[in-house]
């Protein structure tokens, strides 16, 4: 995890987005995808043309997929025991960067625009973790609580796909703030 913030840190393209919002995260990878331009018209094409397709073919700006490795084992006795259910989040984290060319040649309210647009992409991405996050702390929870481990499996998956629901759900409640209250919407250029 902290490879990886470290890795962008010393990369070319990095910024101070990494450790200011993704810090003491368990970001597993961190990765970016360089846009480019000499004025904030070039580089709005080139973060639309750059930017990464997810798994449901949608295109987004910034990109946070998840895991849920999730273990459980036996008592003394060898009977399967749902308190020892242990559940740990791993994300993978894309965000654009600005070539260092391009931060150059904008002008200096471009410059000021895009990191403000970079700190909205960054915020919403630790929003989605910690939807992530409380949701699989009460999945582990409701699975220790469990009588036996016949339905583990099942409480696993449907827990996945509610999570999955919820940090979807992040975009919808975005679009609709910026609905009721366009001032509050973020973009580039």
């Amino acid at each position: 995890m902290w490879l990886a913030l470290a890795t962008l840190l010393l990369s070319d393209g990095a910024n101070e987005v990494a450790p200011r919002h993704f810090a003491g995260l368990p970001i597993a990878s961190f990765r970016t995808y360089t846009v480019e331009g000499r004025n904030a018209r070039e580089v709005a094409a080139s973060l639309e043309a750059q930017r990464p397709t997810l798994s449901d073919g949608s295109r987004g700006y910034a990109v946070t997929s998840w895991r849920l490795p999730t273990q459980w084992a036996s008592d003394a006795f060898g009977r399967c025991s749902p308190s020892t259910v242990r559940i740990s989040v791993e994300f993978d984290v894309t965000l654009p960067v600005l070539a260092r060319e391009a931060e150059l040649e904008l002008k200096e309210r471009e410059r000021a625009k895009w990191h403000d647009y970079m700190d909205f992409l960054a915020a919403h991405e630790v929003r989605r973790i910690a939807r992530v996050m409380a949701g699989a702390r009460d999945l582990e929870r409701r699975m220790r609580a469990a009588d036996d481990c016949g339905p583990l499996d099942q409480m696993l998956g449907d827990g996945v796909r509610a999570i999955g629901a919820d940090a979807r759900a992040l975009d919808a409640e975005v679009a609709e703030e910026f609905a009721k209250k366009p001032s509050t919407r973020r973009g580039f250029p």
